[in-house]
Order: C-alpha cells, then sequence, then structure tokens
C-alpha cells in the first residue's frame, strides 16, 4: 500500500514505467510529478500519455462534461500498453523506443497531439494566475475568478480548513479525501 513517503520521487527505482495521466483527473499532479522525477534521475523507459479525459481513461470519452475534443483526440490506450509490455516485458519490438515518443500529449484548443521527447514541453511558457473577486469568492455564492494580475492592495478571503468537516465532492455527500499517494 502506498504511504506519504512512498511516491515514485522516493523510491530509487530504474524500471520502465508508462505514466497515463488526463487533464481533468483529480491524481494527475502525481502523474507528472512521478514522470518528472523519473525523468530527472534519468530512469530509462519513461513514457507519458496525457489525454484529455477523466479519471477513468480506459472510456476513451472524446468530451469531457460540456467540451467536445473531437474524433481525434481518441486513441488505443490497450494498444500503446500492449506495445509497451511487449518490448519491455516480451523484449519483443527492440525499436520501440526509436519510434515512439517519449511524450504524447493531448492540446485542448487546438484538439490535437503533440510529442515531445521533455516534460515540460521545451515551448512551455508559465504563467502565473491569481484568484481574485470584487467582493467575495469564499463560497459558492462569490463572484472569485482568475486573473494574470495580483491582487494590488485588495482585502484577502480566508477559509477554515478542518478534517473533520470534510468539503464534499459534487455535493453528493461523499467526502474528498486526500490518501497523499503522490505528497512528497
Amino acid at each position: 500500500m502506498f504511504s506519504r513517503s512512498s511516491s515514485l520521487t522516493r523510491f530509487h527505482l530504474d524500471i520502465p514505467i508508462l505514466h497515463i495521466g488526463s487533464w481533468y483527473d483529480d491524481d494527475q499532479p502525481g502523474t507528472f510529478r512521478n514522470f518528472e522525477a523519473m525523468q530527472s534521475r534519468n530512469r530509462s523507459g519513461q513514457f507519458l500519455i496525457v489525454g484529455p479525459w477523466g479519471h477513468d481513461v480506459v472510456k476513451q470519452e472524446t468530451s469531457f462534461g460540456d467540451l467536445n475534443f473531437g474524433a481525434g483526440a481518441r486513441i488505443d490506450i490497450y494498444d500503446e500498453a500492449v506495445r509497451f509490455f511487449k518490448h519491455f516485458l516480451d523484449h519483443e519490438d527492440p525499436d520501440y523506443e526509436g519510434k515512439h515518443p517519449k511524450i504524447r500529449y493531448f492540446v485542448m484548443g487546438e484538439n490535437q497531439w503533440h510529442d515531445t521527447a521533455r516534460w515540460p514541453p521545451p515551448e512551455t511558457q508559465s504563467i502565473r494566475y491569481y484568484f481574485g473577486a470584487d467582493t467575495a469568492a469564499n463560497s459558492m455564492l462569490g463572484d472569485g475568478k482568475l486573473s494574470i494580475k495580483g491582487p494590488a492592495g485588495k482585502p484577502f478571503d480566508t477559509y477554515t480548513y478542518d478534517p473533520n468537516n470534510a468539503t464534499l465532492e459534487n455535493d453528493d455527500r461523499r467526502p474528498v479525501v486526500d490518501l497523499g499517494m503522490t505528497q512528497d
């Protein structure tokens, strides 16, 4: 069982891993952290696929909520995994690493897949966003927004974190639980 100290970033592993994540997955940060940790340690056989899905990547949806990414959003995850395992476990397809991109990711808005050798991609530009509001953003009734402009002396909202009074997910009375499986 995973614990806070047992994410891949803590292990001294050198095993091939096909990291599969998605932009709308609540576990997404762990996928990137683990891939980047293995990549930064020059571990061999590290591959990453990031698509426009939710957590259940095997469904291969081409839409998420009201967003439709088109038929090009679908890739055969099973086929990708089988080819990966055939190479690394069965030692078939000796040219696999030369033929397959290290990283394949879906760019929303373009609705296209891109390939790169490093994560984040070299052309990535970091943008700092700030939470803000004209009145208050600390409730569903607030007028919160994201902005690239800093708060400029505006008062800030606060909230109290109480693990005994957990935040509910989708208001369906299930608490959101952080198992910490990918925490550093």
